[in-house]
């Protein structure tokens, strides 16, 4: 069962729940009461890909420190969600997820 839900765009979802992305980056911090928590990953039109679990967050200071985790969030210089595009910039560290077989809509 799932504590609450995240939304996260395209192709970004996907890589986290295949496990080649393990920071998703927000503008802001992780909720208290998500860490350790299953979330529900939805995507557009609320569809529910899977499920995902954080350990924390960390912010980002500078657009070099950002960038030094490229490979870890693949988030690009110039896109709408990289540092520079935002006020602040977080990164919430994936540790567990789980994909589901066949996209569904959440049921609220």
């Amino acid at each position: 069962m799932s504590t609450g839900r995240v939304y996260i765009a395209e192709p970004w979802a996907s890589l986290i729940l295949s496990g080649a992305k393990v920071i998703e980056t927000a503008h802001i911090r992780l909720p208290a009461q998500f860490i350790g928590q299953w979330l529900d990953v939805q995507a557009a039109k609320g569809q529910r890909l899977g499920r995902v679990k954080f350990s924390g967050w960390r912010r980002y200071t500078t657009a070099a420190d950002f960038d030094s985790e490229h490979l870890l969030h693949h988030v690009p210089k110039g896109d709408r969600f990289h540092f520079e595009a935002r006020r602040q910039t977080f990164g919430w560290k994936a540790v567990s997820y789980t994909h589901l077989t066949l996209p569904t809509k959440r049921i609220v």
